[in-house]
Parts: C-alpha cells; sequence; structure tokens
C-alpha cells in the first residue's frame, strides 16, 4: 500500500486515515483500521543576494542584502553564514572575518531580509579575489547556498614625509633627502613630473 500526500500538506498536522479491509471469500466481512498520521517537516530554503559592486576599495563598507524565503512545508527558524574562500596576491595576508545571522520562526512562504555588513580589510591588496559564500543551515546541513564575488581595486597614494628633514640647502647647493611613503595597495613606482 502507498500513500501519496499534497504538496501543500503542512507539515506535523495530524490527519486521520481511514483503512477498510473486506474480506476476498465473504464480502459481508469487514474490518476497519484509523492511523493517525503527520507530513514530516521539509527544510527548505532559496537564497538571493541583492546586486552588490564587484570591485572594493580598501576598508569599504559592503552592505549584503539577502532575502530567504522558506519553500518548506513547515515554520522555520533561519540560520545564515556568510564565509569568504580568498585568492590572495603574493605577499597580501590580510583576513576577511565570516559573519552569522539568524531569523525566530519563518513562515511557509514567508521571505525575510537579512542586511550584514562585510568589512573589506585596511591591508588588503589590489588584485586579491574574495568570494563570498552565503548558506541557509540546518544542523551542519548546508539548505541553500549562494555567493558573490569581490576584487580588490586599486588605491593609489603617496605621501611626503618632511618630519625630521633639515631643508636648508647650502648656497652652492646640495641634495636633500625626502622620504617618500607608499599608501597604496599596489606595487608601484612614483611618477614625477
Amino acid at each position: 500500500m502507498r500513500l501519496l500526500l499534497d504538496e501543500d500538506v503542512p507539515a506535523l498536522e495530524a490527519f486521520e486515515v481511514v483503512l477498510k479491509v473486506t474480506s476476498a471469500f465473504n464480502s459481508t466481512a469487514t474490518d476497519e483500521l484509523r492511523i493517525s498520521v503527520a507530513a514530516a517537516p521539509e527544510r527548505a530554503w532559496t537564497l538571493e543576494i541583492e546586486p552588490l559592486p564587484g570591485l572594493v576599495q580598501p576598508s569599504q563598507q559592503v552592505v549584503v542584502r539577502v532575502n530567504a524565503t522558506n519553500i518548506g512545508n513547515t515554520p522555520d527558524e533561519l540560520h545564515l553564514t556568510l564565509t569568504h574562500e580568498v585568492e590572495h596576491i603574493e605577499g597580501d595576508m590580510s583576513q576577511w572575518t565570516s559573519s552569522e545571522h539568524h531569523a525566530s520562526s519563518v513562515g511557509i512562504g514567508e521571505t525575510v531580509s537579512a542586511n550584514i555588513t562585510v568589512n573589506v580589510p585596511n591591508q588588503v591588496w589590489n588584485g586579491t579575489v574574495s568570494v563570498l559564500h552565503v548558506a541557509a543551515i540546518w544542523e551542519n546541513m548546508a539548505l541553500a547556498t549562494t555567493n558573490h564575488t569581490f576584487e580588490v581595486a586599486r588605491q593609489s597614494g603617496w605621501r611626503i614625509n618632511l618630519s625630521d628633514i633639515d631643508l636648508i640647502v647650502a648656497p652652492e647647493g646640495g641634495l636633500i633627502h625626502v622620504p617618500l611613503d607608499h599608501l597604496g595597495n599596489s606595487v608601484q613606482d612614483p611618477w614625477f613630473v
């Protein structure tokens, strides 16, 4: 015997199934069995990230808006994890932090939005790529995933450091050594005009 339930039967709500048994030899001999059953909960989600920039700058804060829809058959709690898979440019030792978000009971078919801030590290180098992985998690199992790729843009910056410099030049001329500090996030040579 097989019992097929419609897709829209809510989970954990009991209903009764009546089985009638009739003898093949004596049609007046019948029996009835009543069984209480309920659909098992199915946890399922869809995730969508609203449009984000592809290029980011050091120290930038990016607000990631994730829309999560409960497509399961029971109200459920949402647990989002955000992790980074980073492909560093040689020499880049920057650390990208992971985060989590929780939402209490989300009804069947309901969508909730989460705004989560991603902090681009201060010392990240131009060309480093971070793939942001977003997952809806239940008991250490990913029920839905999505991702977005960030690439760190070039940021130029130089500073002339005149502290502790003797700017007095002898009448016959001379050289002044002025330190030049590189403040950018990529290897580059200064260009003097």
